[in-house]
Formats: structure tokens, sequence, C-alpha cells
């Protein structure tokens, strides 16, 4: 934060002064965990282990890619990112997720969808935020139908999620789960269309 220096900025490689963290924050939770979590959801669809496996799937990659446009189109309504900055940042999110040396799990990368799946987090926010600037958000609603879907018994978010479904129903689950209202009503319907055709 540019504003949090007293005095003389030092001269620091590497270092990159911004002048709204809260924006820098909101853009990294809406890319690089909102990319990586819809990746492990749609490549667990098809039974991948791996973040290189779900980025080697030419259409998990392409939903995935398409749900990290989405949120980039919405960051710059709202936030005054610049086109190409916000090219080359989601440029670096798919290239950072795609390195085989780090190792990621779909296991990782998917964990704990009860707080991912939350009002304010990395699927639902970045989707909100598209539709408040009339950008359509329909790689990010597949992404959070696949979050619904996400199942791993070792998973006590993943458990909880698939017990509200089977106890509340799709749409209420999604109410209660996601901190959606009424006023969502029109979202929680495209995401309900979604679950089913995100499956095939």
């Amino acid at each position: 934060d540019r504003h949090a220096f007293k005095g003389e900025i030092p001269r620091v490689p590497g270092l990159r002064l911004v002048d709204d963290m809260r924006a820098e924050e909101i853009r990294k939770l809406y890319t690089y965990n909102m990319f990586q979590a819809a990746l492990a959801y749609l490549g667990a669809l098809r039974g991948y282990n791996l973040a290189t496996e779900c980025l080697a799937d030419p259409e998990v990659r392409a939903e995935a890619q398409g749900a990290l446009d989405e949120a980039g189109l919405a960051l710059q309504a709202e936030y005054c990112f610049g086109a190409d900055d916000m090219a080359g940042w989601n440029d670096n999110v798919v290239t950072q997720t795609n390195n085989p040396l780090l190792g990621d799990t779909v296991k990782r990368l998917g964990a704990d969808p009860r707080r991912k799946l939350r009002r304010e987090d990395r699927l639902i926010g970045p989707t909100l935020l598209a539709g408040k600037h009339s950008i359509e958000p329909r790689h990010l609603v597949r992404a959070i139908a696949a979050g619904m879907r996400y199942k791993d018994p070792d998973d006590a978010g993943a458990v909880h999620v698939q017990g509200r479904i089977l106890e509340l129903g799709l749409s209420a689950a999604l109410y209660e789960v996601c901190g959606l209202t009424e006023v969502d009503q029109n979202l929680v319907e495209d995401i309900v269309r979604a679950y089913d055709d995100v499956q095939k």
C-alpha cells in the first residue's frame, strides 16, 4: 500500500506499489482463488486429481478460463483496472496454476466448499459483481454448480454442503450455503439449471 509508508519509500526489487489495497485483495480472491476453485470443482466431476490434469482437459480449461474472463471484466468495471493489466494478470493466474512443480491437487484447491461458496468469497462474490455490471456470469454459474456437486467424504465442508442439499433440496441449500436472498432468485435459478448440465 503506497499510502501506508511514512517518508521515502524504499526501492526494493519486486515491490509493487498500489493505491487501493482492498481492490488488490479482491482481485486476488476473485481471480487466483476463484480460478483454482472452479478448476478443482469442474475437474473433480471428471475424476481428476491434479490441477495440471484439469488444465490439460480442453473443456475444463475453457470453462475455468471463461469464469476467469468474466471475473476480470467485473473487476475492471468495479475497480477500473486497465484491460491490458487485467489480461496480463489473468494470464499469470493460469500460468502459475499450471505449474507441475507445485503438485497442486483438486482436493486442496477444492477443500471446504462450505466456505468457498459463501456470498463474499471466491465464487459467489465475482458472480454477483458481474451481475452488478450487467456482465453475464455463465461460466461462473457453472463453476458454482460444480462446487455444489463437489463430494469428498473426508472433507467436513463438502459433507455439510451435500447434507444440506439432501435435507433442503438444491434451491433452498443454495440460499443457505451461499448466503443468497430473494433478490438473487434469478441467479439461484441459473445455478439450478447448470447443476444438471455440468454433470453431463
